[in-house]
């Protein structure tokens, strides 16, 4: 068992949950949408080569479906990602003082749309790791197209579904457990798109 795939996971998916969080917290200079989108290209490049850089389980849920990725690494992937995302909201409170104030929404959230939302900006991302995996994108341009993709899909999303795309972020900004469409649609969702990116990349 090679740990230092997980412990990359486990660091990236925390400073990606941490930079979300903070920007929450203290609105910075720079859109907190082009800090994640950063973020996540920047450690595609750090730690591509040693994890993959997926630091999502929509992301590897969406890879161990097409089988890029197996599933012991998939399932320890994501308990990693997982304690990654509440190490940063412990982190970011006591760090920042105080809370994103997430944990009180969404009380006026249409399900429906927010459950599509997120589905839908989870697979822009998925569609951008897919087509890195399938090596359609030269190696260069890794961090580029998923750090991209991801900040496409909050873009897209963001105004109706706050664009997280991400359990273990959800965890790290302290989005509650009730509200379980940012748990689940983003595994949806990314499973569809890798599921669809394999049959237009197929050869």
């Amino acid at each position: 068992m090679k740990l230092q795939k997980y412990f990359a996971e486990l660091v990236g998916t925390f400073v990606l949950a941490s930079v979300v969080a903070i920007s929450i917290m203290t609105h910075p200079p720079v859109p907190g949408q082009v800090l994640a989108g950063l973020t996540l290209g920047l450690f595609v490049y750090m730690v591509g080569g040693i994890s993959g850089g997926y630091l999502n389980p929509a992301v590897t849920v969406a890879m161990a479906s097409v089988k890029k990725i197996s599933v012991k690494d998939a399932v320890l992937y994501i308990i990693f990602q997982l304690i990654a995302g509440f190490l940063a909201l412990y982190f970011t409170r006591w760090f920042i003082g105080g809370t994103t104030g997430v944990e009180k929404f969404p009380t006026d959230m249409v399900v429906w749309k927010t459950a599509l939302a997120e589905a839908i900006g989870a697979a822009m991302l998925v569609f951008g790791v897919s087509a890195v995996v399938e090596k359609k994108v030269k190696e260069d341009m890794h961090g580029i197209v998923i750090g991209g993709s991801l900040l496409l899909g909050i873009m897209l999303t963001g105004a109706v579904s706050y664009g997280i795309l991400n359990p273990a972020v959800a965890v790290g900004v302290g989005v509650p457990y009730t509200a379980y469409v940012y748990f689940v649609a983003p595994l949806v969702g990314g499973v569809l798109s890798a599921w669809g990116a394999r049959w237009l990349f197929k050869k």
